[in-house]
Order: C-alpha cells, then structure tokens, then sequence
C-alpha cells in the first residue's frame, strides 16, 4: 500500500506540476504545438493516476 501511496503522490505532483505549466503559457498561434504537447503529457498522467487509484 506504501508503494501506491508514494507513487500516487509523485504522479500528482507531476499533474499538478504540468498543470501550472500549462496555464503559463499563453494561447498564441505560435504556441499552439507547445500547449497540445503538454496537454498530452497532462492526459497521460492523469490516466496513469486514475489507473493506480482504481487499483488500491
């Protein structure tokens, strides 16, 4: 149990983390790429963490 705990901790710094980045940048045309990329990688973790919690 330990182990998820510890593991859903960091998975939610990192949503968190990517998050505030997410919001930093600003929706120009130019930064279109940036913030989809980075909306993945939110995506990404935020399917990760659900998995994990649903397993405990």
């Amino acid at each position: 149990m330990m182990k998820f705990d510890k593991h859903n901790s960091e998975l939610e710094k990192y949503i968190s983390d990517i998050r505030e980045v997410l919001n930093e940048i600003s929706a120009t045309e130019e930064e279109k790429e940036a913030r989809l990329i980075i909306s993945r990688c939110l995506d990404e973790l935020i399917v990760e963490y659900m998995k994990s919690k649903n397993r405990e």
